[in-house]
């Protein structure tokens, strides 16, 4: 299975470059050839994620401990950067556990949602725009497999390219080129702390007795043990490493802002509001997550101790805020595209939330969060790709608009995911809100109460927009005869309602398959760490 893992880079990455080159001649076959393409790849990557659900790791320490491994020999090389004396080695290492396991599931099922609705609603250069989403799907699965920092970061970036290019020539003529632009110059700004601090984490696990490594697992194995020893002589220094402290700080800075964390958020409602609302259901859903998943997979696992620290408070307050300031101007739009770009940012605040809160129940719950919202934004943004091709950009944005007696479909599925996102039980939101706010509570009472008023205010702009959008006295005139769902729109966005609600009802489906990882995560110790793996087993 260990092979798969670059198949799953590879095949995406050829079949984009392909599609984007020479797809015109395939013709109108185009997108049943990047569907089917997109399908298999899902397939393959159920497998995977099956096969490590089903494997516990070699690994014996360290709180980073892949499952699945492709690492050969023969792909390797000393990097021209020297520590100490001793070369910095780098050798290829593809790897799955299960948190980067669940982050490639979500990848494929958003790819291909995307890559069915635009065959109906990209009306232009339809190959070129599936060639770039595949090619953006390659370049995430390569963020999600990395197991090294050298990988990591190359993949980190180039994911840049192919969604820069979707929101310069799909998005709003007048505003997407400034949009391609800020959402540049804000993701190489949040790339330099984020290089500065990954080779911090080289130079810090380095010593003159060995070479220094760039394999997460085995800085994570060193780096625990370090912090261990600290903490057995002196716990004070354990909380306030300094040696860790401006690492720490500069990784968070960096994938604060691939996050829009705030107040680093505006370049993601501009970006939301300029680029095809199919490209930005890519971006919301998997895009967005990229800097959450860098902190969940560098900064948590490599950094236990110092996480005790001023570090963890600043974030955990910037989620609270996040959560009811993104609230908040959501109740005020108007705009879908808007309303939607403001709730996004709440909802990652409950993520960082879970995530700072440092317990088993809250990293859960953050990483389900993740995957419960890539869901479900990416089936409201489909929705809304669909409303606009039926109405324009400009008359989809007026209020009070009577939508559910002209499309009845439209409108049911708008409202499923729209009560999902706001956590109605028995869907996919509400077990992860309830989780993260759970893990919350145990680290501060007063921010678990500010983020619990983020739910009211999200049910608040929720069903206010229900009520004009569908159920408005003032129908919108435009081009009624078309039908309501094409039978495309409706293959994209049944598995993600299939999704809402199996993980609604049977939430340890997916919990089962990272549980091992996040515990990993949550504890502070090699010996504690492994004591509490060997008693899942």
């Amino acid at each position: 299975m260990q092979n798969v893992l670059p198949l799953l880079i590879l095949l995406p990455l050829l079949a984009g470059l392909f599609l984007s080159v020479w797809g015109e001649k395939l013709g109108s076959t185009v997108g049943h050839f990047a569907v089917a393409l997109l399908l298999t790849i899902t397939a393959l990557t159920v497998l995977v994620a099956w096969q490590t659900g089903a494997t516990d790791s070699l690994l014996t320490s360290g709180t980073i401990r892949p499952r699945i491994v492709f690492s050969p020999e023969w792909f390797s090389l000393d990097l021209p950067l020297r520590v100490r004396t001793h070369p910095v080695h780098w050798q290829l290492a593809l790897g799955t556990d299960g948190i980067s396991s669940l982050m490639i599931l979500l990848t494929t099922i958003i790819s291909s949602c995307v890559g069915i609705a635009a065959t109906r609603q990209v009306t232009t250069r339809l190959n070129v725009y599936l060639g770039l989403v595949m090619m953006t799907q390659a370049m995430l699965m390569g963020v999600f497999l990395a197991m090294d920092i050298l990988t990591f970061y190359i993949f980190f970036e180039a994911v840049l390219l192919p969604v820069i290019l979707m929101i310069y020539l799909w998005g709003d003529r007048k505003t997407g080129p400034a949009a391609a632009r800020r959402f540049l110059m804000f993701t190489l700004a949040g790339s330099i702390p984020m290089v500065v601090g990954l080779i911090g984490l080289i130079l810090y696990s380095a010593s003159p007795e060995r070479d220094s490594t760039v394999l997460l697992p085995e800085l994570s194995t060193i780096i625990a043990t370090m912090d261990s020893q600290v903490a057995s002589s002196a716990p004070a220094d354990a909380v306030s490493s300094q040696s860790l402290q401006w690492v720490l700080y500069t990784l968070l800075l960096g994938f604060g802002i691939k996050m829009a964390i705030v107040p680093l958020h505006s370049w993601l409602p501009t970006t939301y509001l300029a680029a095809h609302p199919n490209t930005t259901a890519l971006i919301a859903a998997v895009v967005g997550k990229l800097g959450v998943y860098g902190i969940i997979r560098l900064v948590l696992p490599l950094m236990p101790m110092t996480m005790a620290s001023t570090a963890q408070l600043l974030f955990a307050i910037a989620g609270s805020i996040a959560i009811v300031y993104g609230a908040l101007i959501a109740l005020a739009q108007t705009d879908p595209r808007r309303l939607f770009a403001y709730s996004s940012i709440s909802h990652l605040g409950f993520i960082t939330i879970g995530l700072m809160s440092y317990t088993e129940i809250g990293l859960q719950g953050a990483i389900l969060q993740m995957f419960n919202h890539g869901i479900i934004v990416a089936g409201v943004f489909l929705l809304i790709a669909a409303l606009e091709l039926r109405y324009g950009r400009e008359q989809v944005s007026e209020v009070y608009q009577g939508l559910a007696s002209q499309y009845p479909m439209i409108s049911s599925f708008f409202i499923f995911f729209l009560l999902a996102g706001v956590g109605l039980p028995g869907l996919n939101s509400f077990v992860g809100e309830f989780m993260t706010l759970s893990g919350l509570m145990s680290y501060s009472m007063p921010l678990t109460i500010v983020s619990a008023t983020g739910i009211l205010f999200g049910a608040w702009y929720s069903l206010h927009f229900i009520q004009q959008m569908f159920f408005g006295t003032k129908p919108i005139v435009g081009r009624t005869a078309q039908e309501d769902l094409h039978w495309s729109e409706k293959a994209a966005l049944l598995p993600l309602v299939t999704l809402c609600i199996v993980i609604g009802v049977l939430p340890m489906l997916a919990i089962d398959l990272f549980n091992k990882d996040a515990l990993l995560i949550a504890l502070p110790t090699v010996d504690t760490v492994t004591s509490q793996v060997a008693s899942l087993k």
